[in-house]
């Protein structure tokens, strides 16, 4: 949870080095700490039940056969939650239908759209779950 300002941040990807480049991006951003790293769907669970991390940034092939269902248990039951999905292109159409709130960006643009689409979550102080959709 949020507290004094700073956004606790949780990485799930399937490739550790890709997941550290990312960690050491966003932990340079003022507001934001990296409050750990998953590389699977079980470690993954249990750190956002005891981190409740404020923002997820999730790989879309994380887990290959239940990202919605994944995305889905945490939408319902991790009510501050926002989630980024790095995505292939392929996921993104199937998820924003049923989760208004999962923000989406492309995996080839986390270089230039990672950063913004943190920062539209941190910076709306909106109501959990009201993130519009980066495309």
């Amino acid at each position: 949870m949020e507290t004094s300002g700073v956004h606790r941040v949780l990485i799930a990807h399937h490739h550790p080095p890709l997941a550290v480049l990312i960690g050491e991006r966003l932990s340079t951003e003022p507001g934001l700490s990296i409050c750990g790293v998953a590389y699977t769907a079980a470690t993954l669970r249990i750190l956002v039940s005891s981190l409740q991390p404020d923002i997820l940034i999730l790989d879309a092939n994380f887990e290959t056969h239940g990202l919605g269902t994944l995305c889905r248990h945490f939408y319902l039951t991790q009510s501050q939650l926002r989630i980024i999905v790095l995505t292939t292109g392929t996921m993104v159409e199937d998820l924003r239908p049923v989760f208004a709130a999962v923000t989406t960006i492309p995996a080839s643009g986390i270089a230039t759209r990672l950063l913004p689409a943190v920062r539209q979550i941190t910076g709306a102080g909106s109501a959990a779950h009201s993130a519009a959709a980066a495309t």
